[in-house]
């Protein structure tokens, strides 16, 4: 990858870490596939909310999302304010908020560090990819 002349150092290297370590870009998500986000404490799963084109319903939160809820998934972030969006990257902060959540309303959307993120079979929950 070649240093964008525009950004610090410290980004264009986050940027290329994360392109080595990987992730998942939500444009690649198609309906009836599923999403497994492994971060530090949850397991998170992710798909298409069928009623809402180009939305998502996300799983494992005990508190938030405990069943399937309807959430904006807005990208990841190192840590900081800069947003790769539409793209859940491994070692990378999930960025989402949960629909009609206060946190929300408020402008506060959750962070959870990615350690892993793949795709899983809907029935057995089984790695696909």
């Amino acid at each position: 990858m070649t240093d964008h002349p525009n950004l610090s150092p410290a980004i264009n290297k986050a940027i290329a870490n994360s392109e080595k370590a990987g992730g998942f870009w939500l444009k690649d998500l198609h309906e009836g596939q599923e999403l497994k986000v492994q971060t530090r404490n949850t397991s998170y799963h992710v798909k298409l909310d069928p009623s809402r084109p180009g939305a998502f319903l996300i799983k494992g939160h005990t508190r938030y999302c405990p069943d399937w809820t309807e959430a904006n998934i807005h990208g990841s972030t190192w840590g900081g304010s800069m947003l790769k969006m539409r793209f859940i990257g491994r070692g990378m902060h999930m960025d989402y908020s949960i629909v009609g959540e206060a946190r929300q309303e408020q402008g506060l959307p959750f962070h959870a560090q990615v350690q892993d993120v793949y795709l899983v079979d809907p029935e057995s929950g089984s790695r696909v990819q």
